[in-house]
């Protein structure tokens, strides 16, 4: 249970400092492409049932500052978790 705590809050602070990070360099010459996003997932529709309309969707924007930030937790997570709970 710790461990998966520590897996999500590494994460999740990736995912953070990532989109910052994209955000800061977007008017940079040399780093603009670390801000370079993508759209994954579907975009929203309507589901008439005459009774009732749901609006359903899920959509995600990544960077790819994103992207090396996750790769970067997920590869230092085993050595993080041995020193934290050993």
């Amino acid at each position: 249970m710790k461990k998966t705590i520590l897996m999500m809050t590494l994460i999740l602070c990736a995912i953070f400092l990532g989109s910052l990070i994209g955000e800061l360099t977007a008017g940079s010459e040399n780093f603009s492409w670390l801000s370079k996003s993508y759209d994954i997932g579907i975009s929203a529709f309507d589901l008439d049932l005459k009774i009732i309309v749901l609006t359903l969707g899920c959509e995600f924007r990544i960077c790819i500052a994103q992207v090396f930030l996750i790769l970067a937790a997920l590869i230092s997570y085993p050595k993080l978790a041995s020193s934290f709970f050993s």
